[in-house]
């Protein structure tokens, strides 16, 4: 299924990752959000699992390993052309990571990959699904203490 004007929505996963104060982050390279900061993630390959695909996303994107929590949110990403036809249209299913182990590298798919201390995320470019994500992820974090 093309990416570009799909035919129905692109069923994606991605990972919410906090470790020893920072969230890891990729530089989008590609449209939709391209030079924008986002979560880790991508298409889900048919046969797989969301929660595979969030983690496999995160080791491709970025060379570090996790384990899926739990599901933190589910955001529909819709961005129309000039003419008001739809783009790209992505239902992503957001979880919350678990660090493992590995360092941030770039990938072919992103500009940059990096750890952003949570205290200065305000000041990064965030795609609206990453800015969601986070939002939802520091809410329950509000609730729990």
């Amino acid at each position: 299924m093309t990416r570009e004007y799909p035919p129905y929505p692109v069923p994606s996963a991605a990972a919410l990752v906090y470790h020893q104060g920072a969230l890891l982050m990729v530089k989008r390279k590609f449209a939709p959000g391209a030079g924008k900061w986002s979560l880790p993630g991508g298409k889900i390959e048919v046969g797989e699992t969301a929660q595979y695909a969030a983690a496999r996303e995160v080791l491709e994107e970025c060379g570090v390993r996790i384990k899926i929590r739990e599901l933190l949110n589910a955001v529909d990403a819709i961005f129309y052309d000039n003419a008001q036809r739809v783009r790209f249209h992505y239902l992503i299913l957001v979880y919350l990571g678990e660090y493992i182990s590995g360092s941030p590298q770039n990938s072919p798919e992103t500009l940059d990959v990096r750890w952003i201390p949570l205290r200065d995320i305000a000041v990064y470019d965030l795609t609206g699904t990453a800015r969601s994500a986070i939002e939802a992820w520091e809410c329950k974090r509000r609730k729990q203490l």
